[in-house]
């Protein structure tokens, strides 16, 4: 039964969908990026194997589609999830060593030397050891590729000193940087400090429980320092003109904006007065992406696909502003959020000590619902039962066993509660915000997984919308695993109120539940009125108590996702190279159950 004043929330799907976003002006003084002059459509290559293009085109299975516009020494190849980044050309060894000297400000006869050291997404990474008059040190040169020219390096640099100077989080100092490519290297780069550690990533199979436990707790409490640390509007750190104090969101430096022919679409970049049109800009890149696919590919199929994605991009912009609201005074508070937080940006030492937190390229001023969400590193499959070990026990981990998987999902399950209990202690109100969040991570959820999805998750996402129109707060998660197995795979837990100083609760009350969750109280507003914007964001006492309904674990582990109530457009043929990969990825989680 729909709850009251829900009934007439939209129209079914399958009578018609034109409700876009009323207006397409903007409530923030936003920036803007016009097509680059450069941008332009070059003939094939004599060898025919490569197209390149001013922006995302026709193709046959046999050509690949290259995109070059202004931005020098990259350029991107389509990928099955979109562009991909490629260095047209490599820094050159000599040239960092010489960059290297001036900065640390080594004398001739200092030793100095450099090697390739790791590379990322779009980054290469540089180890340099040199010797000061004799003394030896080392230290990391990171050349970025210009993805984003300027801004990136820029606003890289200016978040690292940011959190250095406030919060006890342990990031790389930065010696030197340039950020434009007018330098004897030919690429923005960071000379920064080389922190001890070896990355979570490879530690992970080699520490106890314990050990995990206390590295998720070091990072809880570096991130309820940054949530003291509030911002107004979303967008990246930028530094600020002379005379006035600390950094201020900007433009947004993200993946959605620079990649590929992204960087030339006309599309809001921040900074955003508030999620709303944060959120919204997100959805006008997919639309001008769908829209392209549908009108230019010259496979049947893919066009289709194309329009059906952009079916799901109008039904997202209908329930937008139902989520989260259109106008805000005064601007929205945010706080900085590192999204990119998974084992491989965290560097421990021995003992389970966090010696380095890397990687905050893409870190931005998001809206405190976000910031909500688990780190990275912490998300994944929920299972409460360690699973059996049979033959295996003392064996040593590897990669290709799928029971190692099911040992991995189990530990983080367990250390998403020890995250929550230590939010708790930190923050008080974090569990209590996390509950109100649902629906708008939710939200954002469909978004990204609109981006990076198959056909048939393009039908869940419509089913979620017509499920949410109904009053059927179904969490998303649930709604686009049950096409995966079990319907609670894939599921963050649900927070609960949870009190850290009453150690003997039940472990029923004390468990973070893992099923289906639905709450009968309405989203309401965090935002901080009137009042004064320097003061920390406070959640009202009344907030406190949330009202939760709890499946057992045998309900929940025979749950099924209610059926949508409208009719949802059938989904397109699957193409033919899809269907393959999309076998070929079942078949692999498959093997989780075996």
């Amino acid at each position: 039964m729909p709850k009251p004043g829900f009934t007439n929330l939209r129209p079914s799907t399958a009578n018609s969908i034109t409700s876009p976003i009323g207006s397409e002006r903007s409530s923030s003084p936003v920036s803007y990026r016009s097509p680059s002059p450069a941008a332009i459509a070059l003939p094939s290559s004599t060898a025919g194997s490569q197209k390149v293009v001013q922006a995302q085109s026709s193709k046959t299975s046999e050509e690949e589609v290259i995109y070059k516009d202004a931005r020098t020494g990259v350029e991107w190849a389509e990928g099955l999830w979109g562009w991909e980044p490629r260095w047209t050309r490599l820094p050159k060894l000599d040239d960092i060593e010489r960059v290297c000297r001036e900065a640390l400000d080594l004398a001739p006869e200092d030793a100095c030397t450099v090697t390739f050291h790791a590379s990322g997404s779009f980054n290469r990474v540089y180890l340099v050891k040199y010797e000061k008059g004799k003394m030896a040190s080392q230290c990391i040169m990171r050349i970025a590729l210009p993805v984003e020219p300027g801004n990136k390096t820029e606003c890289e640099v200016t978040t690292m000193r940011f959190v250095s100077e406030h919060t006890s989080i342990p990031v790389p100092r930065v010696i030197a940087f340039n950020d434009d490519d007018d330098n004897e290297i030919g690429f923005e780069w960071i000379l920064m400090e080389f922190l001890p550690g070896t990355s979570l990533y490879k530690r992970w199979h080699k520490i106890s429980l314990e050990q995990k436990a206390y590295v998720t707790e070091q990072i809880a409490t570096f991130h309820s320092q940054l949530f003291q640390l509030e911002f107004k509007g979303v967008g990246t750190l930028r530094p600020r003109s002379k005379g006035t104090k600390g950094p201020k969101p900007g433009a947004l430096v993200a993946l959605d904006y620079f990649r590929g022919d992204h960087f030339d679409y006309e599309v809001p970049r921040g900074p955003f007065r508030t999620s709303h049109d944060w959120v919204k800009s997100k959805l006008q890149v997919q639309e001008i992406d769908q829209t392209k696919g549908s009108q230019n590919n010259i496979d049947e199929e893919m066009r289709d696909d194309a329009k059906y994605r952009l079916l799901a991009v109008k039904e997202l912009k209908w329930l937008l502003p139902k989520v989260l609201a259109e106008v805000m005074h005064p601007t929205e508070r945010t706080v900085l959020w590192h999204d990119d937080l998974h084992e491989q940006n965290i560097l421990i030492d021995d003992n389970g000590k966090v010696t380095g937190i890397l990687d905050w390229e893409l870190a931005f001023a998001a809206p405190i619902w976000l910031a909500t969400k688990f780190p990275s590193f912490l998300r994944g499959h929920v299972r409460e039962q360690r699973p059996d070990s049979g033959s295996r026990h003392g064996a040593s981990y590897k990669s290709d066993d799928p029971y190692w998987e099911k040992v991995e999902d189990h530990e983080k399950t367990q250390l998403r509660k020890v995250y929550v209990s230590k939010m708790a202690t930190l923050w008080p109100e974090y569990s209590t915000l996390a509950r109100h969040s649902e629906l708008k991570n939710d939200l954002v959820d469909a978004v990204i997984k609109l981006d990076t999805s198959f056909p048939a998750d393009v039908t869940r996402i419509l089913q979620w919308v017509d499920n949410i129109s109904l009053a059927d707060f179904t969490r998303f998660r649930i709604i686009i695993s049950s096409g995966y197995g079990k319907s609670d795979d894939d599921i963050d837990p649900m927070f609960r109120k949870h009190d850290p100083v009453e150690k003997d609760m039940d472990e029923s009350d004390s468990e973070i539940d893992a099923g289906f969750l639905s709450s009968e109280e309405e989203d309401e507003s965090v935002d901080g009125g009137d009042e004064d914007e320097n003061k920390s964001f406070k959640v009202d006492d009344d907030d406190q108590e949330v009202v939760e309904t709890r499946e057992d674990e045998a309900q929940l582990d025979n749950a099924t996702v209610p059926a949508p109530t409208t009719a949802i457009p059938e989904a397109p043929p699957v193409p033919p190279m899809v269907s393959i990969l999309a076998f070929a990825a079942l078949v692999v989680f498959a093997s989780f159950f075996v």
